[in-house]
C-alpha cells in the first residue's frame, strides 16, 4: 500500500512539473518510481499517463503549434520506436535505468550551457531528433530529451516550444503505448497502478498550468534544468552504488 502512495505523489510532481515546462512526468516521476517499482511495470505506466498530460496541455495551446516540424518529427520517431521496444525487452533494468540517469545529465548539461537562440534550426534536425526520440521512447519512455534539445533551439516564444513539444509528445505517447500492448508490455499490474496515476496526474496537470501562467520564460528554462539535473544524478548514483 505504501509504494502505491509513492506512485501518487511522483506522478503529481511529474504531473506539475510538466505543467508549468511542458515536460517531466518521464524525467521527473520515471526516476522517482525506479527506487520503489520495476523499469519494466514504470515504463508502459508512465506512457500511458503521459497520453493525459498531453492531451490537456496540447488542446490548451493548439494555437500555438508550428504544424510542420511537429510532423516531421512525429513521423521519424515512428522508424526509432521499433528497435527502442527491442532493446527494453532485451536489455537489464540496471543499464536501462543507468543509460536513462546519464542522458538525463547529458540533456541537463547542455541547456545549462547553451546560449539562447537567434536563428531557426533546419527541418532535417528535427527529423534527427525525432528518430532518436523514437528510440528512446521505445526503450525507457524518454522521447523528451532529443525534442526538448531540438525545440528550445528555436527562437520562439515559450507557448510556441511548449505546444510543439507537448503535441509531439501526445502523439508519441499513442505510438509508444500501442508498441507496449502488443508486445506484452501493459500488464494488469501496469493497469492497476494508471488507476492510481490518473487522479494524480489530474492534480498535478493543474497546478502546473496554473503556475506556468504567472512565470516568466527565465524561470520556466531554469526550474526545469535544475529538477531534471538532481533526479538524473540520483539515478546514477543509485545504479552504480
Amino acid at each position: 500500500m505504501t509504494e502505491y502512495i509513492y506512485l501518487f505523489f511522483a506522478i503529481m510532481f511529474g504531473s506539475f512539473v510538466q505543467g508549468v515546462t511542458g515536460f517531466g512526468v518521464v524525467l521527473v516521476s520515471l526516476p522517482l518510481l525506479s527506487f520503489v517499482f520495476d523499469i519494466k511495470l514504470l515504463i508502459p505506466l508512465i506512457c500511458l499517463t503521459a497520453l493525459i498530460i498531453n492531451g490537456i496541455l496540447s488542446f490548451q495551446l493548439r494555437k500555438n503549434l508550428d504544424g510542420k516540424r511537429f510532423l516531421i518529427m512525429l513521423g521519424a520517431s515512428v522508424f526509432g520506436l521499433p528497435l527502442g521496444v527491442y532493446a527494453l525487452k532485451t536489455f537489464s533494468e540496471a543499464v536501462l535505468t543507468l543509460g536513462l540517469g546519464i542522458l538525463i545529465l547529458l540533456f541537463t548539461a547542455y541547456m545549462r550551457f547553451t546560449p539562447r537562440p537567434t536563428k531557426e534550426l533546419h527541418l532535417a534536425w528535427g527529423g534527427m531528433a525525432g528518430f532518436i526520440g523514437g528510440i528512446l521512447g521505445g526503450s525507457i519512455g524518454a522521447n523528451g530529451p532529443p525534442i526538448i534539445m531540438y525545440l528550445t533551439l528555436q527562437p520562439w516564444n515559450r507557448d510556441k516550444i511548449k505546444s510543439t513539444m507537448v503535441t509531439y509528445f501526445l502523439f508519441a505517447s499513442v505510438f509508444n503505448s500501442a508498441s507496449h500492448a502488443v508486445s506484452g508490455l501493459i500488464t494488469m499490474d501496469v493497469l492497476k497502478a494508471f488507476t492510481i496515476a490518473v487522479p494524480a496526474t489530474l492534480l498535478g496537470i493543474g497546478a502546473g498550468v496554473f503556475c506556468y501562467k504567472r512565470i516568466n520564460d527565465t524561470i520556466y528554462r531554469k526550474l526545469a534544468s535544475l529538477l531534471v539535473f538532481f533526479l538524473g544524478l540520483a539515478m546514477v548514483v543509485k545504479t552504480l552504488v
